[in-house]
């Protein structure tokens, strides 16, 4: 059994075994692989794990031994499901793994914010604390996050744990649930999201990206913000309109963003948002703890145990 991993740094940068995997068969490892090496690399393959690498009709039609491509991720729009259905070739893809560690993200953005201790830190560096003539010293007002109304757009996993976390600071949680009679929380308050939008101090995302929601977060949105609003997003870049975000945190519509995706990335040098007053930018790492790849490791291996012993787990294409 042949497999290739086309781009397995961002999985794996070395801080994790692939053991797992290579109890399949014989192993292939590129760190990244550009479009005009795939076949060359997977033509192979009777196995290919890709994360962002593309695979289209094209290229499947090209890889006569191809039988199970592995999704590292739990999106798969990068891989033309049907064609792969046409040609024979299973699809995986892996839920769930990053759960925990993209909400407890969504905290880190907001308690540096409120907490300051970076700028604590640095001062207390400088030596002002040692010429403070009292105890302590203050830079911005700090604040809490109990008793702030946050809202969560998107109710799936990674909403709830959110949700959760949220209850956990005393805070106030409102959600869009596109299924509320799944997932009941006690604390939680299901509303429409007109009422989400206009009502959240704190504004969430956790829906996927498609047609209806993509750009979402534009201009006419923002302005029925409250004023002081905060907006968080480890969904999808594609879900904000970032050009028109950029002139609303600038034009002081909202209080600031807390982002780890954008719609291209890497982002361009001329990305709006690198610069945007109050915007504050994670280069896509909400997924990534160690904790969260080393499930989404053995999530892979697991749906190639279950492809193996046809018995489907996790399967796109049927």
């Amino acid at each position: 059994m042949k497999i290739c991993i086309l781009d397995g740094s961002t999985l794996n940068p070395g801080d994790l075994s692939w053991s797992s995997l290579e109890e399949f068969g014989k192993l292939a490892i590129y760190d990244r692989t550009s479009a005009n090496e795939i076949i060359d690399r997977g033509q192979d393959a009777d196995i290919l794990i890709v994360n962002k690498v593309k695979l289209d009709k094209s290229l499947l039609q090209q890889m006569p031994n191809l039988r199970l491509i592995c999704i590292s991720a739990t999106g798969f729009d990068n891989v033309d499901i049907q064609a792969a259905k046409d040609l024979g070739i299973a699809v995986c893809n892996v839920k769930g793994y990053s759960t925990s560690g993209v909400a407890q993200h969504v905290f880190a953005q907001l308690l540096s914010y409120f907490n300051q201790p970076k700028d604590f830190w640095s001062k207390v560096s400088e030596g002002k604390w040692s010429k403070s003539e009292d105890f302590c010293f203050y830079l911005n007002p700090i604040e809490e996050l109990q008793g702030k109304r946050i809202g969560i757009y998107g109710f799936g996993q990674i909403g709830q744990q959110v949700a959760k976390l949220a209850l956990a600071f005393g805070m106030q949680v409102q959600a869009v649930n596109k299924y509320p009679e799944r997932s009941q929380i006690e604390g939680v308050e299901f509303v429409e999201p007109e009422k989400l939008i206009r009502t959240s101090e704190i504004l969430s995302l956790h829906i996927p990206l498609n047609q209806s929601s993509k750009q979402m977060i534009n201009k006419a949105l923002i302005e029925t913000m409250p004023r002081q609003a905060i907006l968080v997003n480890t969904g999808r870049g594609g879900l904000i309109h970032e050009a028109e975000l950029a002139e609303s945190l600038n034009n002081g519509i909202i209080r600031a963003a807390f982002l780890d995706v954008l719609s291209l990335e890497p982002p361009k040098a001329n990305n709006p948002l690198l610069n945007a007053k109050n915007c504050f930018i994670t280069p896509h790492v909400a997924w990534a703890s160690v904790a969260s790849r080393k499930k989404l490791m053995d999530g892979l291996a697991l749906n190639i145990a279950a492809f193996l012993n046809d018995t489907p787990h996790n399967r796109l294409d049927l």
